[in-house]
């Protein structure tokens, strides 16, 4: 499911530009709620190497997302308006 871009999220990559870390350091800061804004909630997974949110649309949905350190700058740009997510289903 593609999930427009909005200012919540945008806040999220001005923060993580903010921080001004490699990928090595934020390997080192590992979190799953550093980030929270909306319905968007999550921070750096060293294993994926990617930044993971969870997501809830306006109905309630959870959606997982994971981006690319590379994709923040491609957001905070405007070059990026759209992120994929899996949708979270409980079994």
């Amino acid at each position: 499911m593609k999930i427009t871009i909005n200012d919540d999220f945008r806040s999220i990559c001005k923060q993580i530009q903010d921080e001004n870390r490699t990928l090595e350091q934020w390997a080192e800061h590992e979190s799953d709620d550093m980030f929270q804004a909306g319905g968007f909630k999550g921070g750096f997974n060293p294993l994926e190497s990617e930044f993971c949110f969870s997501y809830h649309d306006t109905e309630g949905n959870e959606h997982w997302v994971q981006i690319p350190l590379d994709a923040v700058t491609k957001i905070l740009s405007g070059e990026l308006n759209e992120i994929e997510g899996e949708p979270i289903v409980d079994l």
